[in-house]
């Protein structure tokens, strides 16, 4: 069983957390992330998801999270991944990886980095 947590709470951390809980039961995520706090309480409630907060790192640093699943627009996705291979996390970022070579080879450095 993973427990994961979910940067974001658009239309993509939507889909990865609707498909995560209805379709893989023995993995649930248990921390969600979002910049604007009435969106992050509001997602959590209606998903179930038991912890919420407005603070990335926060999130990321979990120290029951074993996933982390980058759902957020993609001029955050390079700052999200390099954080989460910083501290050990399994990490799955939702494609475009970043927003051009340099970024992308930036995160496959941090991953492969860590492990």
């Amino acid at each position: 069983m993973h427990q994961i947590t979910m940067l974001g709470t658009g239309l993509i951390g939507m889909f990865y957390t609707m498909t995560l809980h209805g379709r893989r039961g023995r993995d649930r995520v248990h921390v969600v992330y979002s910049p604007t706090e009435d969106r992050v309480k509001s997602f959590a409630e209606e998903w179930d998801i038991p912890r919420w907060t407005t603070d990335m790192a926060e999130a990321i640093n979990d120290p029951e999270t074993d996933v982390v699943v980058v759902g957020l627009p993609n001029f955050v996705h390079q700052d999200a991944v390099i954080m989460a291979a910083e501290v050990g996390k399994a990490v799955l970022c939702t494609k475009p990886l970043g927003r051009n070579a340099a970024e992308a080879k930036a995160m496959l450095d941090a991953v492969e980095k860590a492990g």
